[in-house]
């Protein structure tokens, strides 16, 4: 294919609008980073408060004072923070899968950026060698000329 200065024009705005989605899935990706850090930040604070139940649970039984409704309370708190952390684990997996996502996305638009401008600079050089060429060529058609002329 010979390039020419419009082929070049309409590839250099192409590459552009690839630029800009590699900068939104970058962005993305951040986001999902983001994500995936508060998700983890929740499971261990989530572990915590199971800890803490778990705690005051056990507490209660090896004090020798029975009651009941407080035993149930407790062990029902403990039970509840078992489900938060299994919930937070649960989205905790699901922001890290969807950063391996957000990774993925931003590598095929990397790659498509950078074939990019490789075919931009071979562009640029076919146009440069074409112009150098047609300068040689018009100075030896002169030079040629001018010997004629003699």
């Amino acid at each position: 294919m010979k390039w020419s200065a419009r082929d070049q024009k309409r590839a250099s705005a192409l590459q552009a609008i690839d630029r800009a989605r590699r900068m939104a899935a970058e962005l993305r990706l951040h986001d999902a980073h983001r994500e995936r850090d508060d998700a983890k930040s929740g499971v261990e604070s989530a572990e915590a408060e199971l800890h803490a139940s778990a705690t005051r649970w056990s507490e209660h039984l090896r004090s020798g004072r029975f009651d009941l409704a407080l035993s149930q309370a407790l062990a029902g708190a403990v039970v509840e923070q078992e489900r938060a952390v299994e919930t937070a684990s649960t989205f905790h997996a699901e922001s890290e899968a969807l950063v391996e996502r957000r990774r993925v996305e931003w590598r095929d638009f990397e790659a498509s950026v950078q074939s990019g401008e490789s075919l931009l600079n071979r562009g640029r050089r076919a146009i440069a060698r074409r112009a150098e060429e047609s300068r040689a060529a018009e100075i030896s058609h002169s030079t040629t000329w001018k010997w004629f002329k003699r």
